[in-house]
């Protein structure tokens, strides 16, 4: 999730997302994919559009990054290993086939109160996440004492 870092700057979501990591993401985590929803019952794709997958990373980073909760990462860097490898074979795969159901829902308007802006490209954002969740793993194993695993990211 590309607000996680904001909403952790502004309120106090270390309880939150850590919970949220442990409860309801890691369980629903199989073979390196995470479902488009948590928990997933009824509604959302497995595995998950790269960037919605990418909420896994970005909270565990937001919650170190700013509140030193290393912790949270530990207990999910199994996990964010296999997300980040299995999102790389995608990757390398090409970037047009990259999971992009949703691509970019909200992009800002070119003129405020003009409706919404033009939207990018599907393989785009998938990039962009996929360079990302690379990116705040490495840091995060790196925080968390691991360099040969943060390395591993380069």
């Amino acid at each position: 999730s590309l607000s996680s870092e904001s909403m952790a700057l502004n309120f106090e979501m270390a309880p939150f997302f850590s919970w949220w990591v442990r409860h309801v993401v890691l369980p629903e985590q199989r073979a390196g994919a995470l479902p488009d929803v948590v928990p997933f019952v009824r509604y959302g794709g497995r595995p998950a559009d790269v960037s919605w997958s990418a909420a896994l990373p970005s909270v565990a980073h937001a919650v170190c990054d700013v509140y030193g909760d290393t912790e949270t990462y530990r207990e999910a860097a199994s996990a964010i290993a296999a997300l980040v490898d299995e999102v790389g074979v995608e990757a390398r795969a090409g970037l047009g086939k990259m999971r992009t159901p949703y691509g970019d829902w909200c992009p800002p308007p070119a003129r405020m109160g003009k409706g919404q802006g033009r939207k990018p490209s599907p393989p785009l954002t998938s990039a962009f996440s996929y360079a990302l969740m690379v990116q705040q793993a490495a840091e995060l194993a790196r925080a968390a004492g691991n360099a040969s695993e943060g390395a591993r990211y380069a």
